[in-house]
């Protein structure tokens, strides 16, 4: 009888473990994601597809924000269209983001001119982490800090993976990289 009941078990692990998805994302890529703007709107990731996305967790009281915000929207102005910025409030990390996702929108928008995305603030670590996030540090270490960056190519695919120590240089070769691939992707 033990031995039925072990078969058992296999027999619904092996077919239904994947299905349920226990261990990581089955998402082909980051374009198949959602997340919800500060207004509690649904935007479909696909929305991003043939352009460069940079996704970064954000805080208003840290002392990397006005760097990394300053930083942001240079990228925008340079690559226009071709590249979106997806900034996601997390208040994790030294509880430096205590206010709702409106009132830092607004915030932001006043503050810093910011001309790329807000969405409604996530958790980046443990059992609310959205799903898209899990699929961003599926190949890349996880947010130890505010600002983490992680920057998926024109396919979907996420190709970098960067804490907020990292200098901008280093990432913006990599969106050069990407965005090229982009262009030429287009033409094609």
């Amino acid at each position: 009888m033990l031995f039925v009941e072990c078969a058992f078990l296999l027999f619904v692990s092996i077919t239904y473990l994947p299905v349920l998805n226990v261990f990581g994302s089955n998402a082909d890529n980051f374009f198949s994601f959602s997340a919800k703007d500060p207004d509690g709107n649904v935007i479909n990731f696909n929305k991003y597809e043939k352009t460069v996305v940079l996704v970064t967790n954000v805080a208003s009281y840290c002392g990397y924000t006005s760097s990394h915000y300053r930083d942001y929207r240079k990228l925008k102005e340079k690559y226009g269209n071709w590249l979106h910025i997806l900034a996601f409030p997390c208040n994790q990390f030294g509880q430096q983001e205590p206010e709702d996702s409106k009132t830092i929108r607004a915030k932001l928008t006043q503050d810093y001119h910011i001309n790329f995305e807000i969405f409604d603030k996530i958790e980046v670590l443990g059992p609310n982490t959205p799903d898209f996030w899990k699929y961003l540090t599926e190949n890349f270490e996880g947010a130890k800090w505010n600002f983490h960056k992680y920057l998926v190519d024109s396919h979907g695919q996420v190709v970098g993976g960067w804490g907020p120590d990292v200098g901008m240089d280093l990432i913006e070769s990599k969106i050069d990289e990407a965005v090229a691939e982009a262009r030429l992707r287009d033409e094609l």
